[in-house]
């Protein structure tokens, strides 16, 4: 599911990278049906950390890949890839409190 979305986005947003994003996408949802088959011996905080650099590690080999022709200082690097992890993360976390009854943070 992860891949044909991925692939989806990529063919809408950019065409370049085609891929790419149904290649990150199939690794976090990896990482996540993980986390899913230890849902219930694992504490709300791990499960909430985890969750938190899987966000981070998408967006690391997505940027690292769509900015790889490009000078980019590591500083400016990190910081982009922490703002869309902490947006997404937000996001997430919002959606979790207000409409899922069994979600992350449960």
């Amino acid at each position: 599911m992860g891949f044909l979305l991925g692939l989806i986005q990529d063919f809408v947003t950019q065409y370049e990278l085609i891929g790419i994003m149904a290649f990150v996408k199939s690794l976090i949802g990896y990482g996540l049906g993980t986390m899913a088959l230890y849902r219930s011996i694992w504490h709300r905080n791990l499960r909430i950390i985890f969750i938190f650099c899987l966000y981070f590690l998408h967006f690391y080999i997505y940027y690292y890949i769509k900015l790889n022709s490009i000078t980019v200082s590591n500083l400016h690097f990190l910081e982009i890839i922490f703002f869309h992890a902490i947006l997404c993360f937000s996001i997430l976390l919002i959606v979790d409190k207000s409409i899922m009854k069994n979600g992350v943070s449960r």
